[in-house]
This record gives structure tokens, C-alpha cells and sequence, in this order.
């Protein structure tokens, strides 16, 4: 949940490239490039885009081109756009390591858009499997957040966590801030639910309470664990962003008065570590 500026990319080009490989698609070169300007024009919005039903054999063959992702066919930039470097974590979710590319208008509904750069979207694979193959296509009534699109009020802080007790066995449950309204707050939460894989959202804020238990050890008072927790969290949505699981995580604590207590009265010292599949008070 975060915007960025796609490396600029000559989608012209590229489309003039595969059709002169390509009796297919030929014919079909000026419908495509309009539904191109029509993307940028309405900014991916799939509540105002319909699909350009292209015929199975077209769609295959762009499915080829993209998984391919060859020099000659104009579309090494594909390859870049997976690699996402200088992107520590999922502009979609917030997960560490995005290594997958998402279509933000599913190629299954809009074929044209399978190679078309500005529909393709760095992303993890965790988040790539919850979504499948339909997450936002025709007659989505509340589209997903366009990390190239959509404006400042995205890349605010958006997501927090419900931290529920008993503390010693905690489990943590992705949330949006509690102050966000209207367009902003139905947007986030559909965020979440789409592509925010719980289990694995638990499991990592898990590993960052037990982590924060042993920093405690060397907190006198709640206060100081308070400061810690903020320094940490200003530090990281600078590499991080606003919205990675790391800050999630430290906002979270940092608005849960009894849970940051807890932990300050409940460290871990170094010399408690116990094998894992047990717990300690």
C-alpha cells in the first residue's frame, strides 16, 4: 500500500514490435493502443474500463509474449519489473521481498492489458496467490489501490493490527487506521481482505512481539519502551514505507496501551530462549 513511478517504458513501441512478429495480432494493433490511452486516461479504474473481448488465440499468444518477456519482443523491461529493485517490500500488502508481477486488471478479463506496462505491478507471491485470477475485473464496485494512480492520500499511513490477548500466546489481525472515512477506508479494507494473507500476516507480527519481548529486558519503564517503539518505527518507513508489516507492527503497539504494558512487564532475557513449540511467561 504504497505509490510509486514506474520505470518509463515505450508500450508503443513494444506493441509495434509483436505485431510485426505476429499475424494475430496486426490487425489488432490500434484497438489495443487505444485501450492503452483509455488505461491512463481513467487510471486503471476498473469500474469505468470494459474489456476489449479479444479472441482466445490473441490472448494466448500475449500470455506467451509475457511470460517470455524477450529482448527482441520489446518487453526485457518485464523482467526489471519483477526483479523490483530498490522495493524492500510489497507495494500491494506490505510483505518483505516482492518477486512477482501482478496484473492490477486481471489478464483473464483484460487481455489487452497483459503486456501493457503500466498494468503490471510488483508484488509478492503470497499476495499474487490470494488474489487469483478475477480480483479486480469487470463490475468491481470498490477497485483495488493503484500503487502508479492513485494520489497522496494513499501513501499515508493506512494499515495497523488488532492485537488480541492472551499476550503470551498473541495473535495479530491486519486492520485499517482507525481515523481513515469514506472512499479511503472502503479502498484499505478491500486492500486488506484481497491481499493480505492473514496466516502469514500473524506469523510475522508474532516473530516481531517475541523479538520487542526481548528488547524490553532493557526498558525500565513503559515510556522507554514507548520511545524505542517510535524511534524504530520513524526509521523504518523510510526504507520500509509507510505501510510494510514492520510499521503495522510498531503502530500497533504503539496504540495498544495494554499490550505495550504487558510487554514491558513481561520481557524475554536472551537466557529464556527455549526450544520452539513451547512458551514462557
Amino acid at each position: 500500500m504504497r505509490t510509486l513511478i514506474p520505470t518509463p517504458v515505450d508500450d508503443e513501441l513494444a506493441l509495434q514490435l509483436l505485431a510485426s512478429n505476429s499475424s494475430l495480432c496486426d490487425p489488432h494493433v490500434s484497438d489495443i493502443y487505444e485501450c492503452y490511452e483509455k488505461y491512463k486516461a481513467k487510471s486503471g479504474d476498473p469500474r469505468v474500463l470494459a474489456p476489449l473481448g479479444l479472441a482466445e488465440p490473441i490472448c494466448t499468444e500475449l500470455e506467451g509474449w509475457y511470460r517470455a518477456a524477450r529482448k527482441r519482443d520489446g518487453l526485457q523491461w518485464i523482467t526489471t519489473y519483477r526483479a523490483a529493485k530498490g522495493l524492500s517490500h510489497c507495494p500491494l500488502c506490505g510483505n518483505a521481498g516482492p518477486t512477482s508481477l501482478e496484473h492490477y486488471l486481471p489478464r483473464s478479463s483484460f487481455a489487452e492489458f497483459t503486456v501493457f506496462s503500466w498494468n503490471l505491478i510488483p508484488s509478492c507471491v503470497t499476495c499474487n496467490s490470494k488474489r487469483g485470477r478475477h480480483a479486480n475485473g469487470p463490475g468491481t464496485v470498490v477497485p483495488l489501490i493503484h500503487p502508479y494512480f492513485d494520489g497522496p492520500a494513499y501513501n499515508e499511513a493506512l494499515l495497523t493490527a488488532n492485537i488480541e490477548p492472551p499476550y503470551i500466546s498473541v495473535t495479530f489481525t491486519p486492520a485499517a487506521l482507525g481515523h481513515l472515512k469514506g472512499d479511503v477506508l472502503q479502498r484499505v479494507t478491500k486492500q486488506i481482505s484481497t491481499c493480505i494473507n492473514e496466516e502469514r500476516f500473524n506469523e510475522t507480527l508474532s516473530a516481531k512481539w517475541t523479538l520487542w519481548r526481548g528488547k524490553a529486558v532493557h526498558c525500565a519503564s513503559v515510556d522507554s519502551l514507548r520511545q524505542d517503539i517510535e524511534r524504530e518505527l520513524q526509521s523504518t518507513i523510510g526504507p520500509m514505507g509507510k505501510n510494510s508489516w514492520d510499521a503495522a507492527f510498531l503502530r500497533a503497539v504503539l496504540e495498544d496501551v495494554k499490550a505495550l504494558t504487558w510487554m514491558q512487564q513481561n520481557p524475554v532475557p536472551a537466557s529464556g530462549m527455549r526450544p520452539f513449540g513451547t512458551s514462557s511467561a
